[in-house]
């Protein structure tokens, strides 16, 4: 990609065309925000941007054009967190993490005064949320250091695969999932990692890695995988995302745990303390030499 969307504190919204590195040249810059810009995310095809303010607005705009495409506000009072379309082919929902304690979905194709199409009820204020590329499952964090995964065919919480992202309870900064280590899923060496793997940040200074039953919904809790070390933050969030470069793909895939249905132990969180520790290095080379045997 050679364009790259920015938001922040002066309020506007901001694409960058990065196709040429002496150059840095700004394509477009988008002031209807009247607060601070909190997030952005494009839309599947590149088409789409989204953007949500603190305003209590979210925002979809023609990257094109510039064209502010359509505005829609949540409840007075709330802010917004995150923001991101549900992936289908016509990115027609969007998704909003807020604190006032839900995640709305709006509907583009109806009038801004009717278009919530479904809000999802939580305990405490949403920090962030990720979606399925399948567009089935999403995953929340929220203030208490909950991850939740919910069906959107539902619209209810799987409440066996809930995980307590730590044993301090700080609250969830970022979520991301895995996605295929070819870019496509197509191919049997990187399908089962779509979306097989999730790293949860927190402020706790801590990033932990967990593995996800797969298909996801299978009903059991992730396990945690690694518990990352290394930030100072204070009062600061910390943001991952996956590595998918070429020369990470493998042949075949590591070998799936087994659901307790098919004779393996059950999933959860092992016990990290904040730390490190007890945890197997994903892509090892030792795995996928066993994996290939």
């Amino acid at each position: 990609g050679h364009l790259i969307a920015s938001g922040g504190f002066d309020k506007t919204v901001r694409v960058w065309d990065i196709s040429r590195p002496a150059r840095q040249e700004e394509v477009r810059c988008l002031a209807e925000h009247t607060l601070n810009v909190s997030d952005v995310a494009w839309s599947s095809d590149s088409a789409t941007l989204l953007s949500g303010s603190y305003d209590q607005t979210v925002k979809a705009w023609n990257v094109a054009s510039g064209q502010l495409l359509g505005s829609w506000a949540v409840s007075k009072g709330a802010f917004v967190q995150k923001v991101a379309f549900k992936p289908t082919s016509d990115a027609q929902l969007v998704l909003v993490a807020t604190t006032h304690k839900h995640v709305i979905a709006f509907d583009r194709r109806l009038p801004p005064a009717s278009a919530v199409s479904f809000s999802l009820e939580n305990e405490t204020m949403v920090n962030t949320l990720a979606c399925d590329r399948d567009g089935v499952h999403l995953l929340t964090g929220d203030r208490n250091g909950v991850v939740k995964t919910w069906d959107l065919r539902t619209l209810k919480e799987l409440e066996r695969e809930r995980v307590h992202n730590g044993e301090q309870g700080k609250p969830i900064s970022h979520i991301e999932i895995s996605a295929p280590l070819d870019g496509d899923g197509l191919d049997s060496g990187s399908a089962l990692d779509d979306g097989r793997f999730v790293a949860v940040n927190s402020y706790d200074n801590v990033l932990r890695m967990y593995e996800r039953a797969h298909p996801p919904g299978a009903g059991r809790p992730m396990e945690l995988l690694h518990a990352l070390k290394g930030h100072h933050n204070k009062n600061w969030p910390i943001r991952s995302s996956w590595y998918v470069g070429k020369n990470f793909r493998r042949s075949r895939p590591l070998p799936r745990r087994t659901t307790p249905h098919e004779g393996g132990g059950g999933g959860g969180e092992r016990s990290d303390d904040g730390g490190g520790g007890g945890s197997r290095e994903l892509g090892d080379p030792a795995d996928e030499r066993r994996a290939a045997s």
